[in-house]
C-alpha cells in the first residue's frame, strides 16, 4: 500500500500598526498634574522642578545630565514653571548639575536611571556665585514613580549577578515580580491572571515576542543570558500606551553597552551528576545512571573605541548538555514474538492460544482461531525480532507484552554571539547598533530501541540572527525623538525520521512499502504492535518554521508647557513560513489500528476467530471481557491485518 504524506504549506504575512497620539493627547489635556510622560520600553525619565529658598520656581536653570561611565552630558532648560525633562535617558548612574546666574551651581549625584520608570529630581537654589557648587548626594531609595500608575520592579545588573537562575537566563527572574506564577523557565508563567501566551518582551525597545504563539518566550533566539542583559522590568498591571500589544505581563530589557573603562569577564558554570545517586527504578532494571552535565561558559568585553564618543560591548557564550534521559516502552514477549497470546480465563488460569495451530475460538470454542491457519506474520515477527528483550515488569500485562526501560543520549548545544555599538555624533545625535547570532542543536525526542541500541533519531536545530539600530535626536531644548528598527530571521526546524526512512533503516525482507505501512502511525508504547524505531506524529514529522521579522519603532517627546505629549508608531511586519508532514498517516490507516479503548476503525473481528466470553457456566478457556479489547489489538498486530 502505499503512503500518502501530507504536506501543508502556510505563508503569512501579517502588519500590525498601533498609533497611541490621540490616546496620549486626550489623556493629557484632561490630567490634573502639571507634568505627565509615559517611560518608553528601553528607557527612562528624569524631571524635577527647580525653586529658590522662597520657593518660587526658577526658570531659565541650564541642567547637565552627564553619564559618569561614558561622560556623554545631555542639556536641558527650565520652562517658565521651573521645570525641566529628560524624556528618553538610558538606564545607567548620572549626575545631574543646575547652572544658573546669580545662583549657586547645584550637582545631583548618584542619579539612578532605571528602565520604564523615572526620577524625580526637585532641586533648590541658593543665592551666590556661579563657581560655587552645592553638591547633592541622592540616596537609595524607593523612587516615588509620579509619570504614571504602572506597577512593576526593576531587575538591576548586580541583583542579576547574584540571584540563582537555573538556566542562567534573566527572563527566569520575572516570576519574581508580584501577581505573577512561576511557569517554564523562559515564559514566567501568568501574570496578573493573563495566560503566559499574552505576556510581551520587549528588548532595546525592539518587540522581540513570539510572533507566531504569543509572548510565552523569547523564540527568536535572543541572547537574554545574565552576562548580556544590564536590567530589565516587568510591568504587571496598569500599563502606559507604550505597551499595546497584548494585556499581559511588559517586560522591558535593557542589553549592556560598552564605558569609558574597558571592563571584561571570563565565567563557566557547571552542573554534574557525578555524585547523584541512581534512581531505585533504574537499579531495579539494572539500568545505569543517566548522565548529567551542564556546562556554561562564556566570555564578554566591553570599553571605548572613542573615549566620551563609541563604545562597545561583545559577549560570547556556550551551553553543552550531553544529558541522558529515560524512558519505558512495551515491547513483546517471546511468546507474542512466536505467535501465541496469554490471557487467564475466569477460574484464573492462564491459557495459550498458538495462532497457528489452536482450535480454542468460537463462541462455543472448537474453531481455528487463525483460519488461514498461517499464524503470525512473517514480517511482522521480523519486526518484533529487532525489539530487545524486556525486563520490566511493572509495565505491560506480563503475558503478552512487558516493559523495556533504558536510558537514551540527547545532549544538546547552545551558542550566543552578540555586539553591540554606542556612538554619539553631538551631544544631542545619539546611534546604537546590535547583532546577535544563536545556535541551537538538539535531538528530536524520537527513539531508537533496535536491538538494545537505544538512541535518539532525528534533529531539531535552531538558527536566528538579526541586527537593531537605533537614533535618539534632540530635536529642540523642548522636543526629543526615538526611531528604532529591527531585522530578525528565525530558523526553527524539525528533522524526524518518517515511516519510510525507518522501513529502509530497519531494513526488513518485503518490499519497502509493505514494511513501511506496518511503521505507520504507531507509537512504540500502544499494546497492538511495537515497532523499533518511534514513529509517532509528533515525533517523527518534519517541520520547517522560518521567518524574517521587520520592525519600525517611533516616539516623539514634546514639552508644552506643563505637559508633556507623548506621540508614536510601531510597524510590526510579521511575515513567515510554516511547512510540515501533517501526519505520518496513509490515507486509511494501513494496519487495523485496535486501540486500548477497543475502536476498531473499519475493521471487524468476528466471534468466529475469538475465544468464547466468560460468563455464566463459562469459565475456562475463555476471555474475560475487559481483556476482548486487548485481544483484538494483539490479534491484528500479530497477523498483520491491513484494512
Amino acid at each position: 500500500m502505499p503512503i500518502a504524506a501530507s504536506l501543508s504549506m502556510k505563508a503569512t504575512k501579517f502588519t500590525r500598526v498601533s498609533f497611541c497620539m490621540l490616546a496620549a493627547l486626550c489623556f493629557l489635556l484632561l490630567a490634573a498634574c502639571p507634568r505627565l510622560t509615559a517611560q518608553t520600553a528601553n528607557a527612562g525619565v528624569v524631571l524635577g522642578t527647580v525653586t529658590d529658598a522662597s520657593g518660587a520656581v526658577v526658570p531659565g536653570v541650564g541642567v547637565d545630565l552627564t553619564n559618569t561611565a561614558t561622560g556623554i552630558t545631555t542639556h536641558q532648560t527650565t520652562n517658565g514653571k521651573g521645570q525641566y525633562l529628560f524624556p528618553q535617558v538610558a538606564p545607567a548612574n548620572y549626575v545631574l548639575t543646575f547652572k544658573a546666574d546669580r545662583f549657586r551651581t547645584v550637582t545631583l549625584q548618584n542619579v539612578t536611571v532605571e528602565v520604564n520608570k523615572s526620577f524625580t529630581g526637585n532641586v533648590q537654589m541658593q543665592v551666590g556665585e556661579v563657581n560655587q557648587t552645592v553638591e547633592v548626594r541622592s540616596t537609595a531609595q524607593a523612587e516615588l514613580q509620579t509619570t504614571d500608575a504602572q506597577v512593576g520592579d526593576v531587575v538591576s545588573g548586580e541583583e542579576l549577578e547574584h540571584l540563582p537562575t537555573l538556566q542562567r537566563s534573566a527572563i527566569e527572574l520575572r516570576q519574581l515580580q508580584p501577581v505573577t506564577t512561576p511557569g517554564n523557565f523562559d515564559s514566567g508563567g501568568t501574570v496578573a491572571g493573563a495566560r503566559s501566551d499574552e505576556n510581551t518582551l520587549t528588548l532595546d525597545g525592539i518587540d522581540i515576542s513570539d510572533s507566531i504563539v504569543g509572548g510565552q518566550g523569547i523564540t527568536e533566539g535572543q541572547p537574554a543570558s545574565i552576562e548580556n542583559v544590564q536590567e530589565f522590568r516587568t510591568g504587571v498591571t496598569n500599563s502606559n500606551v507604550t505597551f499595546g500589544r497584548a494585556p499581559g505581563g511588559q517586560t522591558t530589557l535593557v542589553s549592556r553597552s560598552g564605558s569609558n573603562a574597558f571592563h571584561g569577564d571570563a565565567y563557566w558554570y557547571t552542573q554534574n551528576s557525578a555524585f547523584n545517586a541512581n534512581t531505585w527504578d533504574n537499579n531495579r532494571s539494572g539500568i545505569p545512571e543517566p548522565e548529567l552535565k551542564d556546562n556554561r561558559g562564556g566570555v564578554s568585553i566591553g570599553g571605548p573605541i572613542i573615549k566620551d564618543k563609541t563604545f562597545f560591548f561583545a559577549n560570547y557564550e556556550i551551553h553543552r548538555f550531553p544529558q541522558d534521559v529515560d524512558f519505558t516502552d512495551i515491547v513483546p514477549t517471546p511468546s507474542l514474538k512466536a505467535g501465541i497470546l496469554q490471557f487467564p480465563d475466569a477460574t484464573g488460569t492462564v491459557r495459550q492460544y498458538n495462532l497457528a495451530t489452536s482450535t480454542a475460538c468460537g463462541a462455543a470454542g472448537g474453531q481455528p482461531c487463525d483460519p488461514r491457519g498461517l499464524g503470525v506474520s512473517p514480517t511482522v515477527q521480523a519486526l518484533w525480532n529487532l525489539l530487545p528483550t524486556g525486563h520490566n515488569t511493572s509495565a505491560g500485562d506480563g503475558l503478552n507484552t512487558i516493559g523495556y526501560s533504558g536510558v537514551a543520549s540527547e545532549p544538546t548545544k547552545n551558542d550566543d554571539v552578540s555586539f553591540r555599538l554606542d556612538h554619539n555624533f553631538t551631544s544631542r545625535l545619539h546611534f546604537f547598533g546590535r547583532y546577535f547570532y544563536d545556535r541551537y542543536l538538539q535531538p528530536l525526542n524520537q527513539l531508537d530501541i533496535e536491538n538494545g541500541d537505544d538512541k535518539a533519531v532525528g534533529s531539531a536545530p535552531s538558527r536566528n540572527d538579526g541586527a537593531y539600530a537605533g537614533l535618539d535626536y534632540q530635536i529642540s531644548p523642548n522636543m526629543t525623538d526615538g526611531f528604532r528598527f529591527a531585522w530578525i530571521r528565525s530558523r526553527a526546524d524539525e528533522l524526524g525520521q518518517s515511516a519510510l526512512a525507518s522501513a529502509t533503516a530497519l531494513n526488513l525482507a518485503g518490499t519497502q512499502s509493505s514494511v513501511s505501512n506496518l511503521l505507520v502511525g504507531l507509537q512504540p508504547s500502544t499494546t497492538f504492535l511495537a515497532v523499533p524505531i518511534d514513529n509517532s506524529e509528533g515525533n517523527s514529522r518534519t517541520q520547517l518554521l522560518n521567518g524574517t521579522t521587520k520592525e519600525f519603532v517611533d516616539n516623539l517627546f514634546w514639552t508644552k508647557g506643563t505637559h508633556t505629549i507623548t506621540a508614536g508608531g510601531d510597524i510590526h511586519l510579521l511575515p513567515f513560513l510554516l511547512a510540515h508532514t501533517d501526519h505520518n498517516i496513509a490515507t486509511t490507516s494501513p494496519v487495523a489500528l485496535i486501540d486500548n479503548s477497543g475502536a476498531t476503525g473499519t475493521i471487524t473481528i468476528p466471534a468466529s476467530t475469538t475465544p468464547p466470553a466468560c460468563g455464566g457456566a463459562v469459565t475456562t478457556n475463555c476471555l474475560l471481557p475487559a481483556d476482548v479489547a486487548e485481544w483484538d489489538s494483539l490479534y491484528v498486530g500479530a497477523l498483520g491485518i491491513v484494512n
